[in-house]
């Protein structure tokens, strides 16, 4: 969507989040164990959230040695590959962080259906 307003922009982009994480969520429902309780979910979720964390990080090391570059005026190259490296930083943190979510969803599909005494 390239029209429109902010609002609708915005939308469009949290739609599109969501089916990415629908159809990571999908995947992991065919190719991985699947999540029969709760305590399933645990070392999953925060393997993932770990990952994702560890990407930020990264980002932010990116962010900071772009700014060190600016600072110290380095050459129009060398700021243009920082600012790629930015940019790929962020990526692999959003991918990160989408995993954070397919887990959820997986979990979520799975543990509504599974015969527990919690939603019997």
């Amino acid at each position: 969507m390239l029209q429109g307003s902010k609002e609708e922009h915005d939308l469009y982009i949290s739609q599109m989040i969501k089916k990415i994480a629908q159809d990571e969520a999908n995947y992991c429902i065919k190719n991985r164990l699947s999540f029969r309780e709760p305590s399933d979910v645990v070392g999953v979720i925060f393997e993932e959230l770990e990952e994702t964390e560890d990407a930020l990080k990264q980002l932010n090391a990116s962010i900071r040695d772009f700014f060190e570059n600016i600072k110290y005026n380095a050459d129009y190259d060398t700021i243009i590959q920082k600012i790629r490296a930015i940019s790929l930083s962020a990526e692999f943190t959003i991918h990160e962080a989408m995993q954070v979510k397919a887990v959820a969803l997986k979990a979520i599909e799975q543990l509504e259906k599974a015969p527990t005494d919690a939603n019997q």
